[in-house]
């Protein structure tokens, strides 16, 4: 009986020194992947555009960073079972979410005024911080469950953290402030 009780103990150890080794090996692939990411959505969140005039016609405002590629996770080795539930969850669902970030650009666009087109660059703003910002803490959680080193995206002003957050404290004070106006205008 005592030698099936340590028999059980070392598989147990094993099995724990497994899973952290697997969680190691995914993680590591996952949270180079999602700064990468979050770096590429703070250079859309940062993008205020250029006028650009094309064959002499009225200059438009043009989006200078182009939209990050949704992320692939079919290159990523490892065993997401490892993961936590809602790490895999909230990873997996990044593509998706940005899908939508994209249609709500799109309706911005086509309901915005051309020229400036200053709707559609909030929107693009506001979206892409949204999902850097999920990124950069999923990659967070993703070093803390495996016990990595702290990252560097936010060592300088410039770098994707304060830019990202930047923008959305900036877009939040907006939606406030328009809502608080809309509300009162309804008022009699």
């Amino acid at each position: 009986m005592l030698t099936h009780r340590y028999t059980h103990r070392r598989e147990k150890q094993a099995a724990v020194q497994q899973l952290k080794r697997e969680q190691l090996f995914i993680a590591t692939e996952l949270i180079f992947l999602l700064e990468q990411y979050a770096e590429n959505c703070a250079r859309v969140a940062a993008d205020d555009g250029e006028m650009v005039s094309v064959d002499g016609r009225q200059a438009e405002r043009a989006p200078v960073a182009g939209h990050p590629a949704p992320l692939d996770f079919d290159k990523v080795a490892g065993d997401w079972s490892s993961l936590p539930a809602r790490r895999m969850y909230r990873i997996r669902e990044l593509p998706l979410r940005q899908a939508g970030a994209m249609s709500a650009i799109e309706h911005a666009w086509d309901n915005d005024m051309p020229g400036d087109y200053p709707l559609f660059f909030r929107q693009r703003q506001y979206e892409f911080a949204r999902l850097g910002i999920t990124a950069i803490s999923e990659a967070r959680q993703l070093r803390k469950l495996s016990g990595l080193p702290a990252d560097r995206l936010n060592k300088s002003e410039w770098s994707a953290l304060p830019v990202i957050m930047d923008i959305l404290k900036r877009e939040r004070q907006q939606r406030i402030s328009e809502h608080l106006t809309c509300a009162a205008a309804e008022q009699p």
